[in-house]
């Protein structure tokens, strides 16, 4: 009996003890993964082990189930935001309250021909709820995202097609990929009921063509809006010199002619969006006959695409510039005909660098690491493709960079911080004499604690050894909300919006998404025009100083503060509406006086007819405004408001909004016809030449007098 009983009391430890070490064994090591690997990496991690080690392969194996529970169990942790958090600061510890999962998992079939269907496509981001708000929703771009589910077989017969459209889009706009069998939540709050659903961003306009190569392609560029120029004697030099939002880039120019020897208009518009905000695109008619434009003889080109720098349209610098790049065991690669770039990207072997690379932190290698001329350096953890080092060069190269003082404390993994240092970027456009710095909670844990970081990222500002939280406006155009004073030394013509909020309240955090995307949309029309938000809580006298004693509180400063109502909708378009009617604009408000000012005006007048309603309506009002700066001195621009003014549209029989239309000029004293002239474009471009065209007949007609 004794024998039996000491081999049971072995046999229980020796169960302990496995349990204890399977217990104790670190998930990231689990799954052979680093602790900055993002959700591609540890899905792809864990389809490979699990492929591997999965029960239905290893049937002689008694621990198998338990093996393959324990990696299921370290997958599902990780792959989970808060639980993440949670594991990385506090250990298995930390989830016994809120994690009892990992239990359950699918058959080795699954595994190999359903899990994780994109992860190998670099041209697709597999999202998930931990990145989709400001990945997608928030961040301003155009997103095309294929919700599917793994059990979905019409969603693997597009997997294929989906893939060619992502390489044949890559570069115009964002593609997604969202698994709604592993975040039913997700899908659910976009509204998705059926798989696949394919679904374009930020307006959230589902596709219901066929699910076809030209029918995807033709969708997304239908919902892409650019600005292709066309470029002629009569306009470049303007364009290109005089014109503020034009002059200050370069431009790409399609020369055109006879042998068709130039972009198509698809291609064209491609370029165009993947050059958006970089450099401007436009085309050049050098067909021969009479539509053949002089500036081909100017610029002594006829064909091909050529580059010119800002402001220098000439004939020496239309030239095609050359890009060598090398990829083999050298192990660099330069740019020659450009210093855009650094010329040489070098390679630093740490074990032959004498703890250099200890001392940068690194954790796993490969890194790529930024080394600024003003100081200090940057770790890109972004994405491990060329094209992602190519843009961090680019965004660094902007401008001057500076480190401590503003901190950003940050897990290397976590997509929100990602997209907030991507933001602090750009901050020096705002205060030029801050230093920033980020700390990675993962390599220095007990620095981020003793700080009382508790969520990712989290900013603090320090300023005479005072720390000053932020409640999380991810946004650099709204960041700086500590620089209070900025409101008593305006400039003169600069005009404020101000968000008053405190962190604990509910209404505060659900206006921040929509007063990010107002402030995006508003700085596109206007340099004139600040965002900025201000912590009540911190800055507890100077919201009093104010007045401000109700949150959020959206108060606008030009020379008379005022306040947004507070009965009023707190969306981005409803605010939109409020704001454009106190911005500096050469669009004339018209109502009664239409009449009067416009149908018996001999000056030409372009007239928008919109609804405050309307979402057209407000995408086209910044298009307007580029029209009248286009048009000034030649034409006078006005908009009547049609919900504001019903009987002067119900007598222009305006039966939809926006609706543009062109009054001439009254000839003889008489009064125009109210129908005008009917605009068919919501293109600032082509809206000018349809103008240019049409008062150019007008004057022809009218009678000639003798001197």
């Amino acid at each position: 009996m004794s024998v039996i009983g000491n081999g049971l009391v072995i046999f229980i430890l020796l169960c302990l003890f496995i349990s204890q070490t399977l217990t104790e064994e670190d998930f990231y090591k689990l799954l052979g993964v680093s602790k900055d690997a993002d959700n591609r990496t540890i899905r792809r991690a864990f389809k490979k082990l699990a492929l591997q080690k999965h029960p239905d392969k290893n049937p002689n194996n008694k621990n198998a189930h338990a093996e393959f529970v324990r990696l299921n169990r370290a997958y599902e942790v990780l792959m989970d935001e808060e639980l993440r958090k949670k594991y990385d600061q506090f250990g298995e510890e930390g989830l016994k309250d809120d994690f009892h999962g990992g239990n359950q998992y699918q058959s080795w079939t699954f595994y190999r021909d359903n899990f994780g269907i994109y992860d190998d496509d670099a041209e697709i981001v597999t999202l998930s709820r931990a990145d989709f708000q400001q990945a997608v929703v928030d961040s301003g771009e155009i997103w095309f995202v294929n919700f599917y589910s793994t059990y979905c077989s019409h969603c693997h017969q597009l997997a294929p097609t989906w893939r060619k459209f992502a390489r044949e889009m890559d570069g115009v706009l964002r593609i997604g990929a969202v698994n709604c069998a592993e975040d039913p939540m997700l899908c659910q709050s976009q509204n998705v009921m059926a798989y696949p659903s394919l679904v374009i961003y930020p307006e959230r306009v589902f596709f219901n063509g066929r699910r076809e190569m030209d029918d995807l392609v033709e969708f997304a560029m239908s919902r892409i809006s650019t600005d292709i120029h066309h470029l002629k004697k009569s306009n470049y030099k303007k364009m290109t010199m005089e014109w503020e939002k034009l002059s200050e880039r370069p431009w790409v120019v399609d020369f055109c002619d006879d042998h068709g020897d130039c972009l198509s208009q698809s291609n064209r518009k491609k370029l165009a969006a993947m050059l958006a905000e970089v450099a401007n695109v436009a085309t050049v008619n050098c067909f021969e006959g009479v539509t053949r434009d002089e500036l081909c003889t100017i610029l002594k080109r006829t064909q091909g695409v050529a580059y010119y720098p800002p402001k220098n349209m000439t004939v020496d610098n239309g030239k095609v510039r050359t890009f060598n790049v090398f990829f083999a065991e050298h192990n660099f690669f330069n740019f020659s005909g450009s210093n855009y770039y650094t010329k040489t990207v070098r390679t630093g072997v740490c074990s032959d660098l004498n703890g250099v690379c200890d001392g940068l932190f690194l954790a796993e290698l490969p890194k790529w690491v930024m080394f600024k001329p003003a100081g200090g350096y940057e770790i890109n953890y972004g994405m491990k493709l060329m094209c992602a080092r190519l843009n961090l060069c680019k965004r660094i190269r902007l401008g001057n960079q500076y480190y401590s003082g503003l901190n950003r404390y940050e897990l290397q993994w976590c997509p929100p911080c990602q997209r907030l240092l991507h933001e602090l970027r750009k901050l020096h456009n705002y205060v030029h004499d801050l230093k920033i710095g980020t700390i990675d909670c993962v390599a220095h844990p007990q620095i981020c604690q003793e700080a009382g970081i508790g969520s990712y990222p989290a900013t603090i500002y320090y300023e005479n050894r005072k720390t000053h939280s932020s409640l999380g406006y991810h946004d650099v155009g709204l960041f700086w909300n500590y620089h209070c004073f900025l409101l008593e030394s305006r400039q003169q013509g600069e005009t404020w919006l101000v968000d008053f909020f405190a962190p604990w309240c509910g209404p505060c955090q659900q206006l921040a998404p929509e007063y990010r995307r107002l402030a995006r949309d508003v700085t596109r029309l206007t340099t004139n025009v600040f965002f900025g938000s201000v912590d009540c809580d911190a800055y507890r006298d100077f919201c009093t100083q104010n007045q401000v004693y109700a949150y959020p509180t959206v108060r606008l400063y030009p020379a008379n503060p005022h306040d947004y109502p507070n009965n009023w909708w707190r969306d981005h378009g409803s605010m939109y509406r409020w704001l454009t009617e106190y911005l500096p604009s050469k669009v004339k408000t018209l109502g009664n006086d239409f009449f009067n000012r416009v149908l018996d005006d001999k000056i030409p007048w372009l007239v928008d007819f919109y609804a405050p309603w309307c979402g057209h309506c407000i995408q086209f009002a910044p298009v307007f405004e580029t029209v009248a700066e286009m048009l000034d001195g030649r034409v006078t621009l006005g908009k009547v408001n049609c919900d504001q003014w019903p009987g002067v549209c119900q007598s222009a029989v305006i039966r939809g909004y926006p609706t543009v239309r062109l009054f001439v000029g009254s000839k003889d004293g008489s009064r125009q016809d109210i129908n005008g002239i009917v605009i068919q474009s919501h293109n600032a471009e082509v809206i000018v030449k349809l103008v240019e065209e049409q008062i150019g007949k007008a004057s022809k007609s009218l009678p000639k007098t003798e001197l």
